[in-house]
């Protein structure tokens, strides 16, 4: 059992170097469009807190994982097709991630790329749908990239009426073997988030997330039994406008749920700014 659970754990550490930034980084007012030829710059800066592992029969494991990492992500609204505005956006990411009783490792991770498109924009009922690709390269240093190409698409919905925003996400990941042979299992994500505007600049608001793997991890060409993950997150977001073109958002998230999954909190900074 406990070669199982090395063997699991150090799988789940190369899904959270791929994963830490994009996975669960909802955050209020996100899934609304903008002006053909607008500009945004988002900063992460995060820290995940996650000192057990949990098993399917309930039984924790202390694995002492610790991620911090920071994320440059621009964003171009680039034109309109079909009268539907499109863009294109990038991810690059810088992790550190350490373990109880192994050496801190860090590095650039794997860049991350895509297009996106709205489906359906009414700015005057303030509802919008959109699609979002990402494409996940094996480019990142050696210590922390997951050598795999990975996939997440992206179903977008926001509605914002009057003081009021709700934004939700679907995710479909879709995962490749890497190097070493490990095959994570494609799973299925659900998030959003419901806040207020209780002034004209603060907003707070409450959020969950849901995790869903299809099947067991596959390592070295064996499958792991009991390892179909499943998570469930709960949180808190505050929102801050400093300024007409500049918004941060402090964000709290804890697993309430963890089956075959790690256990702990998630933190994270984030900046938005508006060229």
């Amino acid at each position: 059992m406990k070669k199982q659970l090395m063997s699991i754990v150090c799988v789940f550490i190369f899904i959270l170097i791929s994963t830490t930034t994009w996975a669960d980084v909802l955050d209020p007012l996100d899934n609304s469009s903008a002006p053909v030829g607008t500009k945004v710059l988002v900063s992460y800066f995060g820290y995940q807190h996650l000192p057990e592992y949990e098993d399917q029969n309930g039984t924790t494991e202390d694995i002492g994982v610790d991620v911090a990492y920071t994320a440059i992500r621009p964003v171009y609204f680039a034109g309109k097709v079909f009268g539907k505005t499109w863009g294109v956006k990038a991810i690059i990411p810088f992790q550190s991630l350490s373990t109880d009783g192994e050496d801190t490792v860090d590095g650039l991770g794997d860049l991350v790329v895509g297009p996106f498109i709205f489906l359906y924009e009414n700015p005057v009922d303030q509802v919008f749908l959109s699609f979002w690709e990402f494409a996940y390269t094996p480019t990142g240093s050696d210590e922390v990239s997951n050598d795999s190409w990975w996939f997440q698409h992206q179903l977008a919905f926001g509605w914002y009426p009057g003081p009021w925003s709700f934004d939700a996400c679907l995710n479909y990941w879709q995962k490749d073997k890497d190097t070493a042979g490990d095959d994570v299992s494609d799973a299925v994500e659900l998030e959003g988030v419901v806040a207020y505007a209780v002034t004209e600049k603060l907003r707070i608001g409450v959020q969950a997330a849901w995790w869903k793997d299809f099947d067991d991890i596959e390592s070295g060409g064996d499958r792991l039994p009991g390892t179909q993950g499943e998570n469930v997150k709960l949180g808190l977001n505050l929102g801050y406008m400093l300024q007409d073109n500049l918004m941060v958002n402090l964000r709290y998230m804890h697993d309430v749920k963890s089956e075959a999954y790690t256990k702990g909190s998630w933190t994270y900074l984030r900046l938005t700014y508006i060229f």
